[in-house]
């Protein structure tokens, strides 16, 4: 006999919650560089651009990217923020594409003579990978040595151009590259030759098997880039620019972008056309014009990454401790300049939103951390966002953890319990506090909850879920919850404040 027979002991592994937005990271997207002088080159640039990497350090980052590179220039500046930032994100986006390119037996020159091309023959064969075929007069070819390789590359693209189906060919070029001793094939961006050519003229000139076929690629808008590296890596919060594509039409564009995702971007922009008084042309003005809360601006006469700092700022916040939760006003940007405005400049960048990193009292510090949408501040949308994660993932936990979630009062408690828990959470770092609310919102809560509600929320937060016996039959057979509905209140900051003096004698 056993002891199982008497005391039977089983071990459950509890099920993980749902992955989540990580708060203490960061992507950093730089505009790819594929200008390599060879072929080689250009493709090796494009899988270097295609990488989505995490680095946890700015030795890291090191590793992979130059001083002077754009990666490693954000790195720095957001690695010395304290606390320490986590993981940095870094991707490249492929901003000009490259054309298919046939490359023919090199040193061709010294394998053969021109007369031994020409012998070809008038009605010499070029077929392309779709099928067609067009015939080349090789033996008509003029000149002598290089010029006469010059002649022969400029019959053939004038042949293949004829070919505009499957592939079109009306745009090929062919060149004899005269350092390489080889006939050379490039088609138009976006304009698959499928391979190498074939018949006895390509034969003839090294375009056959004997060459090497290079396959192009499209260049990305930047959007484009963005989802793909969310395919790969999604774990990050904020997200940055290379300096070169905050002063593009990239700015607007990613602005734009994050107006549908649960991410933040903090962009430094530049330019005096910016400082300008009403001025609303600029990349900034435009991005302004927005109003969207998922978007935060500061000023920079130096393109010294003070967005990649402001971020690597938030980047260490830890939401399990207690008063954790830092607003961007007031806080320095570690090694990075402070600039000097005028009165004039100063008004019109507080128009547009946009922040900045100034001198007052003696220490640089930043101002005012808003987002560019009115009202809204950086930490606000910041906290609000780890929220909206916390509760999705703890609910969805409670879900697949448990046999069943009953739809009943009992069911629905536990779902309502898993959701203060989570707002309890965002007030133990500062982001919800108690206090009073606006007359509109205590009037909406004693119309939704039914009860008299004064007007404070005594814990920050409220979380409200709707009864069971207002459910609609086609809700329960879906086995639908009542809706919840949660107040909370943020704990917001203090920015400014008058002092009066009284003396009295």
């Amino acid at each position: 006999m056993t002891l199982d027979s008497i005391v039977r002991v089983t071990a459950t592994i509890e099920p993980a919650g749902a992955s989540g937005e990580n708060f203490g990271r960061s992507l950093f997207v730089y505009a790819g560089d594929a200008s390599g002088t060879t072929r080689a080159a250009i493709v090796g640039d494009r899988a270097r651009d295609l990488r989505v990497n995490r680095y946890d350090s700015l030795d890291d980052v090191a590793e992979d990217f130059a001083s002077d590179h754009a990666a490693y220039l954000a790195a720095a500046a957001y690695f010395a923020q304290t606390p320490f930032p986590r993981a940095l994100v870094v991707a490249g986006w492929v901003a000009a594409g490259a054309e298919d390119y046939i490359l023919g037996a090199t040193g061709y020159a010294d394998a053969t003579s021109l007369a031994s091309i020409l012998a070809a023959g008038s009605s010499a064969e070029f077929r392309v990978a779709g099928g067609q075929s067009v015939t080349v007069d090789l033996a008509g070819v003029s000149g002598s040595g290089d010029t006469g390789f010059g002649n022969a590359a400029a019959a053939i693209q004038t042949a293949l151009r004829t070919i505009t189906s499957a592939p079109n060919l009306s745009a090929v070029e062919v060149t004899y590259d005269t350092a390489a001793d080889a006939f050379q094939v490039k088609g138009a961006i976006g304009v698959d030759l499928g391979g190498v050519l074939s018949g006895d003229g390509a034969e003839a000139v090294g375009l056959d098997t004997a060459a090497t076929y290079h396959p192009g690629f499209p260049a990305e808008t930047i959007t484009d880039a963005l989802a793909r590296v969310q395919r790969v890596d999604d774990t990050w919060y904020w997200l940055l620019l290379s300096a070169d594509q905050v002063a593009s039409a990239s700015l607007v564009a990613v602005a734009t972008w994050l107006q549908t995702q649960p991410k933040q971007g903090v962009f430094a922009v530049t330019g005096p056309d910016v400082l300008v008084a009403a001025e609303a042309t600029s990349r900034a003005a435009q991005v302004a014009d927005l109003g969207s809360e998922r978007a935060t601006l500061i000023w920079s006469a130096v393109a010294d990454y003070k967005d990649a700092s402001l971020a690597g700022l938030f980047s260490g916040t830890d939401f399990d401790a207690r008063d954790s939760l830092p607003t961007a006003f007031g806080k320095a940007l570690p090694g990075r300049a402070s600039d000097m405005l005028t009165s004039t400049q100063r008004a019109e960048l507080t128009r547009k939103r946009i922040n900045t990193y100034e001198v007052v009292g003696g220490h640089a510090i930043v101002q005012t951390g808003v987002t560019v949408r009115a009202e809204w501040f950086t930490d606000t949308r910041y906290w609000l966002d780890w929220l909206i994660q916390r509760i999705q993932t703890t609910v969805f936990a409670l879900l697949r953890g448990n046999p069943r979630v009953a739809l009943t009062v009992a069911g629905i408690g536990r779902i309502q319990a898993v959701i203060e828990d989570a707002c309890q959470e965002v007030r133990r770092p500062g982001g919800i506090a108690p206090g009073p609310v606006p007359a509109t919102v205590a009037t909406q809560i004693r119309r939704v909850t039914g009860t008299d509600f004064g007007s404070t929320l005594s814990r920050g937060f409220l979380v409200h879920v709707g009864s069971l016996d207002d459910q609609s039959a086609a809700d329960r057979a879906a086995r639908e919850a009542p809706p919840v509905s949660v107040w909370v209140r943020d704990a917001s900051a203090v920015h400014s404040l008058d002092v009066a003096i009284r003396l009295s004698a």
